[in-house]
């Protein structure tokens, strides 16, 4: 296209077992979250490989807390999801997310617009 042109796409739901591509197969920790950077709401799927306690939470950029969504929760193997609802109370800017397991963390960055 040119420079100025308009271009138009349609981008639909991908069905949540192919978001986190291989999940299935391995033996790792994995999370994604949608969509990022986030206004109000944003959801976050994460994938355990064996069953245990995960514990999920947001922290600001200096490693406060802002919400903990699973806490020290038994769950099972596979695909999990959560959604935090309360982004109108956060500043604009960069959070991370955590995932805490059995076996170690693992976090990512989420943005706040």
């Amino acid at each position: 296209a040119k420079n100025g042109a308009n271009f138009k796409a349609s981008i639909g739901r991908i069905a949540s077992s192919s978001r986190i591509a291989g999940a299935e197969a391995s033996d790792k920790v994995s999370m994604y979250a949608y969509p990022n950077p986030f206004e109000t709401s944003v959801e976050i799927e994460y994938y355990v490989p064996k069953a245990g306690k995960v514990s999920l939470s947001i922290t600001n950029i200096i490693g406060m807390t802002i919400a903990t969504l699973v806490d020290n929760q038994e769950v099972s193997e596979g695909n999990h999801s959560v959604t935090f609802t309360k982004g109108n109370a956060l500043t604009e800017g960069t959070y991370l997310y955590t995932l805490k397991t059995d076996t170690g963390a693992v976090s990512k960055k989420l943005s706040k617009k």
